[in-house]
């Protein structure tokens, strides 16, 4: 195969992938090269999260700080589209305004609370899963397994803080719905 029969074949193969395709994977090394660039920016030798958290030295922690706090403001942006869209009061306006206490505070905080948990640990997440790309690099196995296991650690961390609030939120809810009942009884 000539180099014009390669370039052509790449080319058709390339045509076939939609846009949206192509934006992905281009984000994704987009991503994989800033990672890379911060690692020789920035040496992970014996940081801030390894000497905090035990975190690997192989693993970039401006990378996974930079992502997560990227997934802290894209939640906390979809969070307000989201409660824009629904119509839904804003917790300013409760706590200013809701002199009779019949809307609860308690579930906005909540779900900011998810919010903000979840930016931070989807984005930190993210980090870490580029990085296990970018650790084949390093032609060892180590950095691959230990940024697999962080990455692993993050989603469940994230689904625990998801069933913990949603107990939670029960609760509030079951609350509401009695004190509801008790006072249309009266």
């Amino acid at each position: 195969m000539n180099k014009e029969e390669l370039l052509s074949t790449i080319k058709s193969k390339f045509d076939k992938v939609s846009n949206k395709q192509k934006i992905w994977v281009g984000g994704f090394i987009l991503l994989w090269v800033i990672q890379l660039v911060l690692w020789i920016a920035y040496p992970p030798d014996d940081g801030f999260l390894w000497n905090t958290f035990l975190i690997d030295p192989y693993t970039s922690e401006i990378f996974v700080v930079v992502l997560a706090l990227a997934g802290l403001i894209y939640s906390i942006y979809r969070k307000i589209k989201s409660r824009k869209a629904s119509k839904d009061k804003s917790l300013a306006y409760i706590i200013t305004s809701d002199y009779s206490l019949s809307s609860y505070a308690s579930l906005r905080i909540l779900s900011i609370a998810y919010a903000i948990a979840q930016g931070i640990l989807l984005g930190a997440s993210l980090a870490f899963a580029i990085q296990i790309f970018g650790s084949i690099l390093s032609f060892s196995k180590d950095p691959i397994i230990l940024n697999s296991i962080y990455t692993l650690v993050c989603v469940i961390y994230l689904l625990i803080t998801r069933v913990i609030i949603e107990g939670i939120s029960l609760i509030f809810r079951v609350a509401e719905d009695l004190s509801k009942s008790i006072s249309s009884q009266k």
